[in-house]
């Protein structure tokens, strides 16, 4: 069989994936199938040549720093991709990393990849060249940043006597230049590859603009890429996070279960990026870090953290209300001589616990996953408990050819149903409180409880977010079956929610949580009354001078939602405003879909919007992205070139907004639905409680009214 191999600086720049991707499948189009792929750390490029040489039915060998993963000190995005390297390699060999001299490094992957019989080889993010192995010349050239040296400099040896891969990324790469060398024109740039991201990346290129996605991550997916926590699954059914915009992408994919769980939800958001095409205009391990609005050009000069420098018309996020995680929270944590992790960068290959004392911290939806998961496998769990969760029992059936038939069917009533419910999801409120009988109201709230989904929350009674007296029956018939699960009353006092409503925090799905802690193996601490104080190298010391000793420390604690993702990025607007600024005073929106003095920044899932916190989030993300294209496709057939709101819109959709939101009892809690998980930010409901068919309706009319509550030049 053919062995091809693919080698590169440990330094190699995100950007210059697209050009290993090209380059790569440029020569497997050219060998004949089975391959033999060789790879030696080009970062998530290994990622895109493992997928082009297994899908040819080949084997797969790599080169790794070690067998061993957890010795290294490494990033912990570096270690995932080595894992899953690892996990999908025929064969592993192994070239200890080399910091002090990464050249050195590189010319040694170089050598033992010899038995290659072609290598393409990628430095400094210059474009990959084709090495004929063995190459008389291994010397390589000194670690630089900057623009791609001329051809003729790279350090390697070429073989001009083929071309290299074809398509618009093969000729550029990025820069950090101030001019406009080296600068990438576009017509847009979308932030993030996950669920909102990918489509708005997809809509964009069908009305024919030139448009690049830039991601964080390793791999399309979003908050389901980063979130490989053990249990990490859907809360929402299966059959409803979809894509709604095309029949046979829906029906073509089938679900083994109701709620799947994070493997096999981004293998499904892999199928859609490679049916649709996307990764081609997709760079990932990349982060934006600054994007600058130029009034004089009505463009936005977008930066990242590899040297990209883009001008672009339109810059829009979809970076996700959840992609922020609050980090650094406890003092001591680097000196734990154990391995702490965060739920939200769990490592790929997962965490031993087999065994050992685990300590998690947070009872969030997060956290119930994992303690729920994790439990029959520790040593030891110790839990500790701050915030007490109602939950509610998920029941997970799985689904075969039958089950995916039937919901497969219902395609088109789905497509007309969902947009317009209250959450998004396929079922809505149905039932007034006072209309029914007492006994009727306990009917209704047992049917949906024993429904096993969220139903009981989304689909009960609405009028538990208005009135505290509906609110107060409704929690109560849910702390008692909390009380009966528990029993004791220690974990009755510290897991079961008394001083705020049901549903007016986010509602997790468990399965088998509660009974967790009645396990012997299994302590659970509340402290919100005894907090921890810090960390220590032995374990988490709390506030009366206790100290838990713990190998394992899994942090679920929480993310700066809906604001975080952008606040994050050094964002200006005209006269240099800066969002972070702004949202530090004051959280204001207009519709969740634009923000006053930023032109032509366009975004979902930040506050003000359902898709902030209260949807079906692919319902409310399509929603968006839809309406972002139309904006953007209208603005173009009228010859304009800049869309913003007026000062007017924003006042008056922040009034409505605090109007609605005023009329519930939600606002009256202490959640990160209001941001008070953050210190200092300003208290305001993320999330528009009036309902996703309503904002949908506003939406539409906005867009067909002439956008008035946009100024358009």
């Amino acid at each position: 069989m053919p062995r091809i191999g693919i080698t590169g600086h440990s330094t190699l720049t995100p950007g210059s994936i697209p050009l290993v991707a090209d380059a790569v499948l440029a020569e497997l189009t050219s060998h004949p199938a089975p391959l033999v792929g060789l790879s030696c750390l080009a970062r998530g490029a290994d990622q895109l040549f493992a997928d082009a040489v297994l899908a040819t039915g080949g084997d797969l060998v790599v080169v790794l720093p070690s067998r061993d993963y957890r010795e290294l000190k490494i990033k912990p995005g570096n270690r995932d991709e080595f894992e899953r390297l690892h996990a999908r390699a025929t064969e592993v060999r192994v070239l200890p990393f080399d910091t002090a001299d990464r050249a050195a490094y590189a010319a040694a992957g170089r050598a033992v990849l010899d038995d290659a019989d072609l290598l393409v080889a990628v430095w400094d993010g210059a474009p990959p060249a084709r090495v004929r192995a063995p190459c008389p010349d291994p010397k390589l050239p000194p670690l630089r940043v900057g623009p791609p040296l001329p051809s003729s400099s790279h350090g390697v040896c070429t073989d001009t006597s083929t071309g290299r891969g074809k398509g618009p990324s093969m000729t550029t790469a990025p820069s950090t230049d101030s001019d406009t060398t080296g600068v990438e024109q576009l017509d847009a740039v979308v932030l993030g590859a996950g669920v909102a991201g990918l489509y708005q990346l997809h809509q964009l290129r069908e009305q024919g603009l030139n448009v690049r996605a830039f991601d964080a991550a390793g791999d399309v997916g979003g908050t389901w890429w980063w979130n490989r926590y053990p249990g990490a699954r859907f809360d929402s059914e299966a059959y409803i996070y979809q894509y709604l915009f095309d029949e046979k992408l829906y029906t073509d994919w089938s679900w083994s279960e109701k709620f799947p769980g994070q493997p096999e939800i981004e293998r499904w958001l892999h199928y859609v990026a490679d049916r649709l095409d996307l990764r081609r205009d997709i760079t990932f391990n990349t982060k934006i870090t600054s994007a600058h609005f130029d009034e004089d050009r009505g463009r936005w000069t977008v930066r990242t953290d590899a040297g990209h420098v883009l001008d672009t018309q339109f810059f829009v996020s979809c970076a996700g209300m959840l992609s922020a995680p609050l980090t650094d929270q406890f003092e001591g944590q680097d000196s734990f001589a154990g391995q702490l992790v965060y739920t939200s960068s769990y490592p790929a290959g997962g965490v031993d616990v087999a065994g050992k004392r685990v300590g998690v911290v947070g009872i969030g939806a997060t956290g119930i996953q994992v303690i729920q998961t994790i439990a029959p496998d520790v040593g030891h769990l110790t839990v500790f408990a701050r915030t007490p969760q109602y939950v509610l029992p998920m029941k997970n059936p799985r689904y075969g050819p039958e089950e995916q038939a039937a919901y497969k069917a219902r395609f088109a009533e789905l497509k007309a149903t969902i947009p317009h419910t209250f959450t998004g999801f396929e079922y809505d409120f149905e039932h007034a409180w006072a209309d029914c009988t007492p006994e009727q109201r306990l009917e209704i709230l047992e049917e949906t409880y024993q429904d096993g989904s969220l139903k009981l929350w989304l689909a009960g009674f609405g009028e538990m977010f208005f009135s505290e007296e509906v609110s107060e029956e409704v929690s109560e018939f849910v702390r008692d079956k909390m009380r009966e699960r528990l029993v004791d009353q220690h974990l009755i006092d510290v897991l079961v929610p008394t001083d705020y409503g049901f549903g007016t925090h986010r509602v997790p799905l468990e399965n088998g949580y509660l009974e967790v802690y009645r396990q012997d193996n299994v302590d659970l601490i509340g402290v919100k009354d005894n907090p921890i104080a810090r960390i220590r190298p032995e374990g988490i010391e709390l506030t009366d001078g206790t100290v838990v000793e713990l190998d394992v420390i899994i942090l679920a604690t929480g993310f700066d939602a809906g604001t975080g993702a952008l606040t994050r990025i050094d964002i200006r607007g005209r006269d240099g405003r800066s969002l972070a600024d702004e949202w530090g005073r004051d959280i204001r929106t207009t519709m969740g879909l634009a923000k006053h003095g930023y032109p032509n920044l366009l975004t979902t899932a930040v506050p003000l919007a359902p898709s902030a916190a209260l949807c079906n989030m692919t319902t409310c993300l399509q929603q968006q992205t839809e309406w972002i294209t139309r904006a953007i496709r209208d603005l173009r057939v009228e010859g304009k070139s800049v869309i913003e709101p007026t000062e007017q819109g924003e006042d008056a959709w922040v009034a409505h907004h605090e109007e609605t939101a005023g009329a519930t009892i939600v606002v009256n809690t202490t959640s990160w639905y209001l941001g008070s998980n953050v210190p200092g930010k300003p208290r305001r409901l993320l999330s528009y409680i009036g309902g996703v068919g309503t904002y949908r309706q506003l939406c539409e009319k906005e867009a067909a009214d002439g956008y008035p509550a946009f100024e358009r030049r």
